[in-house]
């Protein structure tokens, strides 16, 4: 009897056998034909791959600039504080020098201010300020009752120059070089009239109005000089003369011969603009020539000091308190015409106690004395 599973194998055997034999022949160079159908097959997988990273390439940049074009566009901050609009052009000092109040009339292109002290003693000390430290330029003392008072403070990276009057005499020109801090007695004047200027270019005081005229010294010869028909003109605003008690205002520039002459009644004109105050609580100005006209509204009147400086800036206190009692301190910018505040300054007297114009600079104390803030006009643009 023959085994069945022995006859399952060989009909299996022969089926395979006859498939084989129906099958078309190989091809020529079987391992080429393989080969080639590989990198066909891998060829179209690397394609389909980068065409699927091409596609969530461009999803994604679409994506972006979608989101892009519906987000709010950035915003541009404008500083709209003194220190964030000219750092370099304020200062913070000390409340006070050795317990004594001070004022600052003059900086120094270096930095440093140029303060007085009138302290108990009757003495009126000038000194120069950087922080914390005080250098010492001259002391002035005047007997009993009498108190000598410094004032018409200049400074420039060469000289200092002031006034002293008060002591018994005619007031003096006094001036110290920066380099040493030498002080020395100019001259001594007789001035015509209460409006009294001292002003210093380079290394020349000009002062007036005296019955002779505008003077001038050269500190470094003391040679003098004096301009003629200028007996009632006063140099504030150097090298423009300003006629006193003409109206309407009239300027001459001695350097040029240039006149200018306001196109209508004003308090103070420079050579650029014309104030007038009015109502108690509103500044007008206009520029010399009756155009540009504008007006504030709501700030003090009655201080001595209030005109453009550098023939741009305005400083103005307002009228109103704030809640804490204090009155804001304000810095008009005439050609920008915007209003940036300064600080705060408080007293309840009508202008507080410590506020100060000096050269080109607007001096006052904070809340309690604990500092003083200090601005320099020359600085800004």
């Amino acid at each position: 009897m023959s085994d069945p599973r022995r006859d399952v194998t060989d009909v299996l055997v022969d089926t395979l056998n006859r498939v084989a034999d129906a099958a078309p022949p190989p091809p020529a160079d079987l391992y080429r034909t393989v080969t080639a159908g590989y990198r066909r097959r891998r060829s179209g997988l690397v394609a389909a791959a980068a065409a699927g990273v091409v596609l969530v390439l461009l999803v994604g940049v679409v994506s972006v600039l979608a989101v892009a074009r519906d987000a709010p566009p950035p915003v541009a901050t404008t500083p709209t504080t003194v220190e964030g609009l000219w750092p370099d052009a304020i200062r913070t000092l000390p409340g006070t020098v050795g317990g004594e109040g001070y004022r600052v009339e003059a900086m120094l292109p270096d930095g440093r201010a140029v303060a007085v002290i009138e302290d108990q003693r009757r003495a009126t000390r000038l000194v120069l300020l950087r922080g914390s430290s005080v250098t010492p330029v001259s002391t002035h003392s005047a007997p009993a009752p009498r108190w000598a008072h410094v004032s018409n403070v200049r400074a420039n990276g060469r000289w200092i120059v002031w006034l002293v009057n008060g002591r018994g005499g005619a007031p003096e020109i006094w001036s110290a070089p920066v380099g040493t801090l030498t002080p020395a007695l100019v001259t001594t004047v007789t001035f015509r009239g209460h409006t009294t200027s001292v002003e210093l270019d380079g290394d020349t005081v000009f002062y007036g109005p005296t019955p002779q005229g505008v003077r001038a010294v050269d500190l470094r010869t003391r040679a003098t000089a004096q301009f003629q028909d200028t007996a009632s003109d006063h140099p504030r605003f150097w090298p423009w003369l300003t006629r006193t008690g003409k109206t309407p205002p009239t300027l001459r520039n001695v350097r040029t011969g240039e006149v200018r002459t306001a196109r209508s009644p004003a308090d103070t004109c420079t050579p650029v603009w014309c104030l007038s105050a009015r109502d108690g609580s509103t500044i007008d100005l206009v520029r010399l020539d009756g155009t540009e006209w504008q007006s504030f509204t709501g700030y003090q009147t009655g201080f001595s000091g209030m005109v453009p400086f550098r023939d741009r800036y305005l400083v103005l206190i307002r009228n109103d308190r704030e809640a804490d009692g204090s009155r804001r301190l304000d810095l008009v910018d005439l050609v920008a015409r915007r209003t940036v505040e300064l600080g705060r300054l408080h007293g309840s007297s009508t202008v507080p106690v410590g506020f100060e114009f000096g050269d080109d600079t607007a001096f006052w104390p904070t809340s309690g004395a604990r500092s003083a803030r200090v601005l320099d006009l020359r600085k800004l643009p």
